[in-house]
């Protein structure tokens, strides 16, 4: 019998200043490629709602090894290049890979938040949320990115009576 894995994996779009694009919080059981799959579709579908980027310049994407196996997905669904940046073979220890540093150094940045740092939320839309406001603070321009956390949590609150995330709680 398989051990049933505890916990939350976080998947993260940044661009090249290290912003946050879009967020994927989901239990720790699904695989890394699943959840890469179901990152860059959230990506994808907030690219081509907004107005403002009707002629989207995302052409190509690197990542982790994991993500190796959706490379052919994301080319035929998205029409983005995936590349895969691997670590060298003569490599012994801690290696700064080239691109691959600025996710994990995002993901440094996001675990100094006491919120983040372990897995105190009870749902993975307050999770996801959590993650879009501690980025705020790394942004120079605070607006921006408090409207697309607004236009993404709002509707979830809204739908659960004012908590975000939250199960609709028995009246005592």
């Amino acid at each position: 019998m398989p051990k049933q894995p505890l916990g939350r994996k976080r998947h993260i779009v940044v661009d090249v200043l290290r912003l946050v694009l879009t967020v994927m919080v989901h239990s720790a059981g699904i695989p890394d490629g699943m959840g890469g799959k179901l990152v860059l579709q959230s990506l994808f579908a907030r690219i081509k709602r907004n107005v403002h980027n009707r002629w989207c310049r995302l052409k190509m994407i690197w990542a982790d090894g994991a993500y190796a196996d959706i490379a052919a997905y994301v080319r035929k669904q998205f029409g983005w290049r995936l590349e895969v940046v691997r670590r060298p073979a003569d490599a012994k220890g801690c290696t700064v890979l080239p691109r691959r540093w600025g996710v994990e150094r995002s993901f440094g940045w996001l675990g100094r938040y006491r919120r983040l740092c372990r897995d105190f939320e009870h749902t993975t839309v307050s999770s996801e949320a959590m993650v879009y406001l501690a980025s705020i603070r790394r942004t120079r321009c605070g607006r921006v990115a408090l409207a697309v956390i607004l236009s993404c949590v709002l509707p979830t609150m809204r739908r659960n009576n004012g908590r975000c995330g939250a199960t609709p709680r028995a009246n005592s």
